[in-house]
């Protein structure tokens, strides 16, 4: 049985998703925020949790920026999608300039990259990798069997900004389209910031989408 835990914080209140198989303790996260403590609290004290696998839905500074901290401290992969290296590059400059010292800023080591149609299997957990861009070149969706980790692509009657470097409303449309649409209805959507939805509730509510839909 799988578990998700949502921790919400930083200053763009980001969400972090603690996914766990209940029967193993096993567990990855998923775009680790900047509260190294209290993300902590909750996997080993809260959860009694294992780490096997930190999972980045896209290079935007506010979805990484603890997973050096976190790959150091569980000794575990990072994987994202290569095409937003460039993003991960300005890391540190963008952290610095929304306040964080220096001192709280650890890049990862390295990262292993996904593309389109990989297959994951950390602790347990089944997870299907899908390329989403237009809110980044390299924003992925993890599909699992608790629902899909979507990063910033859809949100609860909202969608993705696309004004970003390496945004692009077209692709973000077509990712929507064929990525998260084609999910069953019944499938939850943990977006990166904002509400849990589903996919049959923004086929039917969101006004950005209605596009989308034959």
């Amino acid at each position: 049985m799988l578990k998700t835990t949502l921790i919400t914080a930083g200053p763009f209140e980001t969400n972090t998703y603690v996914l766990q198989n209940t029967d193993t303790g096993d567990a990855v996260l998923v775009d680790p925020c900047c509260d190294f403590d209290r993300v902590t609290d909750i996997v080993d004290r809260e959860l009694q949790a294992r780490v096997q696998a930190i999972l980045i839905t896209h290079g935007h500074f506010d979805h990484n920026f603890g997973a050096g901290f976190f790959e150091d401290k569980y000794a575990v992969p990072v994987y994202m999608n290569h095409r937003d290296i460039e993003l991960v590059e300005m890391l540190k400059p963008k952290a610095l300039m929304w306040g964080f010292a220096e001192s709280d800023f650890r890049q990862p080591s390295r990262y292993t990259d996904l593309r389109d149609g990989d297959r994951l299997e950390p602790g347990g957990i089944g997870i299907r990798v899908l390329e989403a861009p237009g809110h980044s070149r390299g924003s992925l969706v993890y599909v699992t069997d608790a629902g899909a980790f979507c990063g910033d692509v859809i949100f609860r009657l909202s969608i993705g900004r696309y004004d970003f470097e390496g945004g692009n409303r077209e692709e973000l449309m077509e990712s929507i389209s064929s990525k998260i649409l084609t999910l069953p209805d019944d499938t939850p959507l943990y977006p990166g910031h904002g509400e849990v939805t589903t996919v049959g509730f923004e086929r039917l509510a969101n006004p950005y989408i209605r596009d989308c839909i034959s």
